[in-house]
């Protein structure tokens, strides 16, 4: 009868025991739920920068390849005056060349 009462209480002290570690899994399990819903919100936070960030990055590449694109016409617009002005410069070197000629030949012939 001894025996059985000592039984009894270790299987009472171990049910005890068995009923604070669920509560304690419980709690812990709870604890590790609100983490994780947490670490869902910065997820989705993060990917909605990271969303931003791309679009960013495509306004900013079309921005650069629409700049690229005026710097290009412009580099051409140059090389096109560029190649004016030489061709001016040619003509009046060889007006100036014919006006010496001439002045030369009105010279020579007074």
């Amino acid at each position: 009868d001894a025996e059985a009462k000592g039984l009894k209480k270790e299987i009472d002290s171990q049910r005890e025991q068995i009923f604070a570690l669920e509560k304690e899994f419980d709690i812990v399990k709870l604890h590790l739920n609100e983490t994780n819903l947490s670490l869902n919100e910065e997820m989705k936070l993060r990917k909605e920068q990271i969303c931003d960030l791309e679009r960013q990055l495509s306004g900013s590449k079309t921005e650069c390849s629409e700049m690229k694109n005026q710097l290009q016409g412009k580099d051409k617009c140059s090389n096109i005056l560029k190649d004016q002005h030489n061709e001016a410069m040619i003509t009046m070197q060889a007006q100036i060349s014919l006006l010496k000629n001439e002045i030369e030949q009105q010279r020579g012939s007074m």
